[in-house]
């Protein structure tokens, strides 16, 4: 009878620390799927939509043209080298969207900028410079002044960062964030994206290849990520199998030990 709960005992704490340990179906990036949509060639598409300007945030304009008068409009130039002061710059000499949805320029007046992309903006800003400077010769370009995103819960390196670039993918985030523990929910992480309307939550698998094809593949600015912990956390397990049969042998041996204690103190 002995031996019987000791096998039953010893069963359950092997099927313990197997529920416990996190399968590598859990942990691995863009594992293959069977809903990925790739070209004749094999290569994955992406959905490379461009983005559209919202309120708050900061452009980026700069103007080439030998007439000083149509260069100065736009304020201090912005080259594509970040000066040690950094995103500092770019905040000063960009141009915020306003409540309304507009950039003001001297001169110019205000543009409405809101749900327009960059190709759009500048578009119309040349369309007016012509109007104003006939007989200038100009270019202009309009960007963002950075992608900001932020990344809260279970990450090596949560907070809100910027990247320098016109596009940014959330692996690239996630690796400039250093990483996501072995304990995150990879599976479902939390996407506050804004869109005209307001802010709204998507949940997002980074385990699937399809991702790839999704429109939130990419990172739009303002995205927050928040990333779930798995409930193994709690239990200071799962993250490799020697802690885990050290935590399970720990929990067990301490529940015996509590039970031969009451034992002892209810037969005195």
């Amino acid at each position: 009878m002995n031996f019987i709960r000791k096998t039953h005992f010893v069963l359950l704490v092997l099927l313990f620390i197997a529920s416990s340990c996190i399968p590598l179906k859990d942990l691995n990036y863009i594992q293959k799927s069977s809903n990925t949509k790739t070209n004749t060639e094999g290569i994955i598409e992406t959905n490379k939509t461009d983005y559209h300007f919202h309120i708050d945030d900061i452009i980026s304009l700069n103007i080439i043209s030998r007439d000083p008068n149509v260069s100065n409009l736009f304020g201090p130039q912005v080259t594509s080298t970040i000066s040690s002061a950094g995103e500092a710059l770019f905040y000063i000499s960009g141009l915020t969207v306003n409540s309304f949805g507009e950039i003001e320029i001297p001169i110019l007046g205000r543009i409405k900028v809101e749900n327009k992309t960059a190709e759009e903006v500048k578009a119309i800003l040349e369309n007016k410079l012509r109007e104003t400077y006939k007989e200038s010769a100009f270019t202009v370009k309009v960007q963002l002044s950075g992608i900001y995103y932020t990344m809260l819960g279970e990450v090596n390196g949560a907070g809100t960062r910027v990247i320098y670039r016109n596009r940014l993918n959330i692996l690239e985030a996630i690796a400039n964030a250093g990483d996501l523990p072995v304990t995150a929910k990879r599976k479902k992480i939390k996407l506050y994206r804004e869109f005209p309307e307001g802010k709204k939550m998507i949940i997002i698998d980074l385990t699937k290849e399809d991702l790839i094809n999704s429109e939130y593949f990419y990172v739009q600015p303002n995205d927050i990520y928040v990333v779930d912990a798995r409930w193994q956390k709690t239990w200071g397990i799962g993250v490799n199998t020697i802690g885990t049969i050290a935590t399970t042998f720990s929990i067990f041996s301490g529940a015996v030990a509590t039970y031969f204690t009451i034992k002892a103190l209810s037969e005195q």
